[in-house]
């Protein structure tokens, strides 16, 4: 939860996507949060993922788009059913968001 005590970036973002509605955006921060605990993105780190995986090229972010957002490239072609630990792969996309997240 201290990601949302980093500014108000996160909030002004759940407050935008509600149209400003405060019952809404709270309402969605809390789901958020709840998410974000029963999938444990707060402990999704380098030493706890599959770094294999990482390291494969599967998905990578590669530059930004004409918006200045960062682009994710998964490589489906790569991907072959039951040759990977789906959680595993889960849990790396997780940390590549989060760490987007993180840089910008």
């Amino acid at each position: 939860m201290r990601w949302v005590f980093e500014g108000d970036g996160w909030l002004i973002k759940f407050l935008e996507n509600n149209d400003l509605n405060m019952k809404d955006s709270l309402k969605q921060l809390w789901e958020t949060m709840e998410w974000r605990k029963a999938s444990g993105i707060n402990e999704i780190r380098e030493d706890n993922i599959r770094m294999e995986y990482i390291h494969d090229g599967l998905m990578y972010p590669r530059g930004r788009d004409v918006d200045g957002k960062t682009v994710f490239i998964f490589k489906s072609k790569m991907y072959v059913r039951g040759t990977r630990n789906l959680d595993d792969l889960k849990k790396c996309f997780l940390y590549w968001i989060k760490r987007i997240i993180r840089e910008a």
